[in-house]
Order: C-alpha cells, then sequence, then structure tokens
C-alpha cells in the first residue's frame, strides 16, 4: 500500500499542507504499520506522535523511526487500539483504514474508538469525511472469463461448468479496475460518513435506495462502487478518490457482477436497493446486496 502513490501522497499534502492542525500538536496513528504516516506527521511539525499497531509490522516501524532519527517525537506502541492507554489525549487522529467497499474489512469501528475516548474536544479525524458511490458499468471481460470461456476449452465443451464459475465469482464481488467511459451511468452517492460524528451502527448495517438515469445504451455487467475520502484541514482541503476516473489505487472499484448481462437504454430510470448487514462469520466483513 506504501507504493500507492495517490494513496500516499495524498496523506502526505494533507498533513504538510496543514500545518496549523500539525504544528506543535499531538497526533494519535491508529494502525500504523511502516510508520509512514507517524513520518508524515512529525515531518509537518507535530510535537508528538502515538504510533498504534497490534501487528508485528511495529518492530519494523521502530527500526524506520530510528533510521530516520525521528525516536524522539514518535513513539511506538504494539497494542490494539482498545487496550493502549496514553498519558495524554490527542489533537489529531490519522489512520488509513478504509477498506474495500470503503467498509470491508475496514478499520473505522477502531478509529472511532480512539476519538471517543482519546481525542480532545476541538481534535480533528484526518481523513475527516468519506463517501461511496454506485454506478451502473459495461464490461465484457469479465462475462467472458467467466463464462464464456468455459464454452469452448481448447475445443471442448465445459459448459456444465458455468453455474459453479457464477457461483465462484458473481456471488462476491470483484476489486478490480474499471475505464471512466465504461459507466453507463453518472455515480450516484448513497452513503456520506462524518468522522467526527458518525456511530459505527449506522454504517455496518443499513438499507439504501436510489434511483439513478442511464447516460448511454448497452448491456449492463452490474453495479460498480468506490469511495472517497476528503482531508478538511484548516488551511486546505484534500480529497482521495477511487473514482474510475481517478488515478488507480489498490483499492480499485468494487465489482457486483449481474449473472447475464442486462440491456439499458439511454436514459433510463434505474431504480435499486443496496443492504449492507454484518458477515455472520467475521465481525469486520459485510454481506452487500442489491435489489432492483
Amino acid at each position: 500500500m506504501i507504493r500507492d502513490h495517490s494513496r500516499t501522497n495524498t496523506y502526505r499534502l494533507a498533513m504538510l499542507n496543514n500545518p496549523s492542525n500539525f504544528k506543535d500538536k499531538v497526533v494519535l496513528d491508529v494502525g500504523c504499520g511502516t510508520g509512514i504516516l507517524s513520518l508524515f506527521a512529525a515531518q509537518a511539525g507535530a510535537k508528538k506522535v502515538y504510533a498504534i499497531d497490534a501487528s508485528s509490522i511495529i518492530e519494523e516501524a521502530k527500526k524506520i523511526v530510528e533510521m530516520n532519527k525521528m525516536e524522539d517525537k514518535i513513539t511506538l506502541i504494539k497494542s490494539k487500539i482498545e487496550d493502549v492507554e496514553l498519558p495524554e489525549k490527542v489533537d489529531v487522529i490519522i489512520s488509513e483504514w478504509m477498506g474495500y467497499f470503503l467498509l470491508y474489512e475496514s478499520m473505522l469501528l477502531s478509529v472511532l474508538y480512539a476519538r471517543d475516548k482519546w481525542l480532545k474536544e476541538g481534535g480533528i479525524l484526518f481523513p475527516s469525511e468519506a463517501n461511496l458511490y454506485v454506478s451502473l458499468f459495461e464490461d465484457d471481460r469479465f462475462f467472458a472469463d467467466h463464462v464464456s470461456f468455459w464454452k469452448n476449452v481448447y475445443g471442448f465443451d465445459f459448459s456444465p461448468l458455468i453455474p459453479f464459475a457464477k457461483k465462484c465469482n458473481f456471488t462476491e464481488p470483484q476489486v478490480e479496475c474499471i475505464c471512466a467511459t465504461a459507466e453507463l451511468s453518472f455515480p450516484h452517492k448513497f452513503l456520506s460518513i462524518d468522522c467526527m460524528t458518525v456511530e459505527y451502527e449506522s454504517v455496518k448495517d443499513f438499507q439504501k435506495q436510489f434511483s439513478f438515469k442511464t447516460i448511454g445504451s448497452g448491456k449492463a455487467s452490474g453495479f460498480c462502487t468506490f469511495f472517497d475520502v476528503a482531508f478538511k484541514g484548516k488551511d486546505k482541503t484534500y480529497t482521495l478518490s477511487t473514482s474510475p476516473s481517478a488515478k488507480p489505487t489498490h483499492w480499485r472499484q468494487s465489482l457486483f457482477l449481474f449473472e447475464e448481462p442486462i440491456q439499458v437504454e439511454q436514459d433510463s430510470i434505474v431504480d435499486c436497493t443496496i443492504i449492507v448487514s454484518p458477515h455472520y462469520e467475521s465481525s469486520r466483513a459485510l454481506q452487500i446486496n442489491f435489489e432492483g
């Protein structure tokens, strides 16, 4: 993820170009990983950074911090954020908490725990808000790769495998990049999160109804979902987008494929409902279904 330039550089610019939020401030980095965000915070002028991670990567992060002579500013702690005890409250919480589909296997719950326990009154979170979008898209390669392929495998008919192939590939979202020109509708924003006020219960289990108009005719392959997050500082605002029209990121887009392509005509109205609920096997996973 550190090689994801769009992701890493947006965090960097948001911190370095918002000195009013970071100079001489106390910062908490939730899920610090290798420590790159903590290093940016220190570079931006933070007087103290508490970098928290429960995994063994924290040992490598300590070496990196020492190598860059930042150990006087950055304190690394191996712990879950829910178990850590800090000596003081913080002015800023930074975290790269977003998952696929923004919320799938994300760290948002941990960030909100940190917000409620450790953020000073008047403090901020980076990112400060997030939005989820959906659009219709057309891309023949998915049906060709997962369905049509089996009709002629080196001269043999493997079509009995098609139901199994659909079950494997069409019941779970595909994480892939599509071209902006593949979209058959304008994106519809169906969820907005204010990180300063949101309660986790409202985003782990919800149902949204929406309508959008198609902007072209074609065979819709499914729904494309993506997100953006905003860093609203006192000096400047930066946005990190995973849209098909933005530079590719490691999140790509989350695609929910139809079992068969659906013909749509330009200027048609599409009504749909998205249902998001906790997954029975994992507290950080979600069940995501479209109806309509």
